[in-house]
């Protein structure tokens, strides 16, 4: 059981949020914690769908440039940390990139991605749904020619969501891209 432990917990970005809610609950000698109630059934699928819609309407918004859609999709306290890594958990290549607020990411996309693109979003993992928050990991693997740079990227990250006014927003993204082909 303990070399188990160690393994998950040296890949970091893609259990992490696996292993934080099974931490939630019981710790020893305090009392449960409460959680919000999962989801289940046709509203958790209906959930779910909304939400990979709003991660495909960000792809193409990014390859299209079509900024209003991408702020459409996320919160006005979005935030963004994208890193490049040296593989599954390894260390930064270089220093992350941060950003904060809806509108930040917005204008910050806009200077870099100049370019074309092109984001393929595959195997999304819903970690939890509830009524009012969501986070699901993702894999996606894209051209691009960012910030002068081109190349294949193969990107995992963690994605929330929160239920706001009715509908489904993205309010933060963990970006990993862990594998780069440059040419």
């Amino acid at each position: 059981m303990a070399k188990m432990m160690k393994a998950l917990l040296s890949c970091p970005i893609m259990l992490a949020p696996v292993i934080a809610s099974a931490a939630m609950g019981r710790v020893a000698n305090q009392p449960a914690i409460a959680r919000p109630a999962e989801l289940s059934g046709m509203a958790r699928l209906l959930a779910m769908e909304e939400m990979k819609n709003l991660r495909m309407t960000f792809c193409r918004a990014l390859d299209g440039h079509d900024w209003i859609a991408l702020r459409s999709v996320i919160t006005d306290d979005f935030e963004q940390y994208f890193a490049e890594t040296d593989g599954p958990g390894g260390p930064d290549v270089r220093p992350p990139i941060r950003t904060k607020g809806g509108d930040a990411y917005v204008d910050f996309v806009k200077t870099v991605l100049t370019g074309q693109s092109i984001h393929i979003c595959t195997m999304p993992q819903f970690v939890s749904v509830t009524a009012n928050h969501a986070q699901a990991l993702w894999f996606i693997n894209g051209y691009g020619n960012i910030a002068g740079r081109s190349g294949l990227g193969y990107e995992r990250l963690v994605e929330d969501y929160v239920h706001v006014d009715g509908k489904w927003r993205i309010s933060k993204v963990d970006a990993r891209i862990e594998a780069h082909v440059g040419f």
